[in-house]
Order: C-alpha cells, then structure tokens, then sequence
C-alpha cells in the first residue's frame, strides 16, 4: 500500500514539475529575471539559426522528385494530386476522357492511368515504334488510335484491341468528335466524316490541296466544323449535315488552329493578320495586322481574344469590339508562350521554350509572377477555367495539378 502512495505521489510531483515546464515558458515572456539561456537552450537556438538552410535543402529535394512540386504549385494556386513515373519515356500524346488519362510514349506504348489517383491501370504496346500514331480518342467503353490509313480499336477496361477499322482516306490530322462521327482532314485535302460504330466513311468535302491543321468544333445550335486548307482556305460546314455554310480565302497559308465562340471565328495566318469572321454567314467583323507571321492559334476565353505575336508579344483584343473593323487591342504584355487558363484574374501564359510560366492581370495585362519550371517538357490544361493541370517531364513522369480553393 506504502509503494502504491509513494508512487502516486511521485506520478502527482512529476505531473506538477511537467506542468510548471509548461506554464513558466509562457510566462517566460513577460518575465524581467529568466536563466534559461542554458547550455542546452543555446544548443537549441544554433540549431534553429542553421534550420532554415536544412529546411531549404529538404525543400529542393522534394522539389526535384516532382515535374512540379509541391511549392512550385502552391505559389501557382495549385496543389500536387500526384505523380505517375509508369508511362514510358517521351510521352508524345497525353488525352484526358472522364476518370482515365491516356498517355502514348515514343514506343507507341499506351497507358491508362485513373485520373483520381495516378494508378496505372494498364500498359500495352499498340504498335510498331516506327508507326506513327496521330490521335487517341476514348470515346464510351472503346478507345479509337488514328494512325494514316486505319483506326485501331482498343478495349477500354482491358486495352486489348478489339477492331481494325480501314479509314478510306488516309488522316493528317486528329479527328474531332461529333455524335456518331470522327471528323478528320485527309492527306487527300477532303474533310471526312467516319462513322466509328460501323467503321464506313459518309460524307467528304474538298477543302484544298491538304489539310494540316485539326478540324474545329463549335458547339452551337446546330453545331458546326471549321477547316483551314495549306492555301489558306477557310471553310465552315454544319457537322449534321456536312453542308457547307461558308468559306473564305485569306491572303497566305495558316499555321494554327482557329478559335471559334460567341458566334464568330478567329484565324490568325502567315499573311499577319488576325482574321474575325461571323459564324453564320462569314462576313468579316475586324482583321488586325500585326508585324510577324502568326504561327501561335488564337486563344479566346470570354469576351477576350489572346494572340501570341513573336516580334511584339502577347496581346489582348476585344473579341467583338462595336464598329472597329481594324479590330480593338485592350492591352499588351511583354511575355513569350500561349494562354493556357484563367483562373479568376489570373491568366495563366506557358512558354515551352524557355520553360516558363507567367502569371498576367487578365484585365490589364500586367505580370503578376513568373516560374522557371525547369523539369516540365509541357503544361497542359484539360479546361480553359483551369480546374486541373498536367506536367510532363522529359522522363515520362506526369504530374497532375488541382486548383486550390
């Protein structure tokens, strides 16, 4: 009974020590006659002045690990969702459908990885290294791989391959999606709608001598398909019908894909001009003339219409300016790359040269900031609201990035 007391009492004269450990620090603040600068307290303040060297360290590494790291995306608004080393080397092609992220590398190597969670879900060779693969499209339970003159169909859950389809003309471009169709740009200069469930070509237009440049989709009422030709032809058609709505003929050929939204359509050409043209029935709202070939595509998010323009730099236009047929520049910045996003007022501008990342006052066009991202091959954004990023290194890693609240 005696041990039982004198243990109690020692556990309450600790417990009674601990807390005045406890309380005198606190109170250390205010105190006039303190003698705590002990051996062990001076031990304790050197470790602290050399902690800020060791935490930076510590920093860089896990910086290193990631395409983008964890402060990197923290000072971009984002935060790292994760990383995925199990896509290959060189990743040529990169495709975001629902909860799957489908990465092709240099091998013709095709990933699926959950868009959730980074998991690799499966990796299987598809073709031949010297076959050259132009597009994925995962479109319900299958995955469709254009490459020239066929279609290779993909079991979605499994990646075992399914089909073959015969494309009776052979593809220059990435198809883009509409209902039953892919609508691609033949070798041959004809604008081909391909029938994917049936695997037969119904309807084809000749645009030109050859189309480079990916087909447009607008999303309107009805929906309508927009062509530029190597000779500089434009070409609207309605995709249900494969009509023809209009076409238009610029002063060069044109080396970026349109824009197209709120009932108009932006070409930027060779011939330096930016081109603004109706959707319905092609007249011309505004052209600029710039001082350079325009090989950048136009970017419009809203009202506002961004061009990359190489001997002056990014510039912001009023997408449908009243009564200004030379067109109406809000603003200019002093910045290389092309808009990726825009978050709120933040206009989020990726230069894949230099490897940098700018972030813009989209009213005004000033620098907020700029990141090196020396790891990073590409930036891409599955959406213009920029919800999510995704950052390829040069090793095949994949980064995706989520927008912080």
């Amino acid at each position: 009974m005696s041990i039982v007391i004198a243990t109690a009492r020692r556990n309450l004269s600790c417990m009674f020590v601990g807390a005045l450990f406890v309380i005198v620090p606190w109170l250390g603040c205010a105190a006039t006659n303190s003698n705590y600068a002990t051996a062990e307290t001076q031990q304790r303040q050197t470790t602290a002045e050399r902690s800020p060297d060791r935490a930076s360290d510590a920093v860089r590494e896990v910086e290193r690990r990631y395409v983008v790291g964890p402060l990197a995306g923290r000072e971009l608004g984002y935060q790292v969702d994760w990383q995925s080393s199990d896509a290959g080397q060189d990743i040529k092609l990169l495709h975001v459908a629902g909860n799957s992220v489908y990465a092709l590398d240099r091998r013709n190597f095709l990933t699926r990885i959950e868009r959730n969670s980074g998991r690799r879900i499966w990796r299987i060779p598809v073709a031949e290294p010297v076959q050259e693969i132009i597009a994925v499209n995962a479109i319900d339970d299958r995955v469709y791989l254009t490459s020239g003159g066929r279609l290779i169909v993909l079991d979605r859950d499994t990646g075992s391959q399914v089909a073959l389809q015969r494309l009776e003309k052979i593809a220059n471009t990435p198809p883009v999606r509409h209902g039953q169709f892919l609508i691609y740009g033949g070798r041959n200069g004809q604008l081909i709608w391909h029938s994917y469930p049936v695997a037969f070509q119904w309807r084809a237009y000749q645009v030109s001598q050859s189309i480079n440049i990916q087909p447009l989709i607008v999303t309107d009422n009805p929906e309508y398909v927009v062509t530029v030709g190597n000779d500089g032809r434009v070409t609207v058609h309605n995709t249900a019908t494969a009509s023809l709505v209009w076409d238009k003929r610029l002063l060069a050929n044109v080396a970026a894909r349109p824009a197209a939204g709120n009932g108009a359509v932006y070409v930027a050409g060779l011939d330096q001009h930016i081109w603004a043209y109706n959707l319905y029935n092609g007249r011309n709202i505004w052209r600029y003339l710039t001082a350079s070939e325009l090989r950048d595509s136009p970017v419009l998010i809203g009202e506002r219409l961004f061009q990359q323009v190489p001997t002056e730099g990014l510039i912001c236009f009023n997408a449908l300016p009243m009564n200004a047929p030379g067109g109406e520049k809000l603003w200019k910045a002093d910045v290389r790359g092309n808009v990726i996003s825009q978050r709120g007022n933040r206009l989020f501008v990726w230069n894949s040269s230099d490897r940098v990342i700018s972030i813009l006052d989209a009213r005004r066009g000033g620098i907020i900031a700029q990141h090196e991202l020396r790891q990073a091959k590409r930036i891409i954004s599955n959406d213009l609201e920029g919800s999510e990023l995704f950052a390829i290194g040069d090793d095949g890693r994949i980064v995706r990035l989520v927008a912080r609240n």
